[in-house]
């Protein structure tokens, strides 16, 4: 398959591979994301969800305009992972043991 448009002054989009990148709305994931864009990477967002849905959409919509900005001529996946559950049971377990230790 022959790419005829060029990347982000790297290699040209989509030509070098899927990549799954953990976006996490810090910014260092953020940038992590941009730089495998950059390398020709067709790059799908991995998010876990440990924050409620003011953060899940704070991320959304990052990896949206990254979509939008750099990658826009592929298709992409937004894959959001639910830890709410888990998040409890740490902060239910972390009670337990602080209020042991006294």
């Amino acid at each position: 398959m022959r790419c005829l448009q060029r990347g982000l002054g790297g290699f040209p989009k989509g030509c070098q591979g899927l990549v799954l990148s953990l976006i996490s709305g810090e910014f260092d994931s953020a940038v992590s994301s941009y730089l495998c864009l950059r390398r020709g990477l067709q790059t799908s967002f991995l998010f876990f969800n440990l924050g409620g849905e003011a953060h899940a959409q704070a991320v959304k919509d990052l990896a949206l305009f990254l979509w939008m900005k750099y990658h826009s001529t592929h298709r992409i996946k937004f894959i959001s992972v639910h830890f709410e559950k888990v998040v409890e049971e740490i902060h239910k377990k972390s009670r337990i043991l602080n209020w042991q230790s006294f």
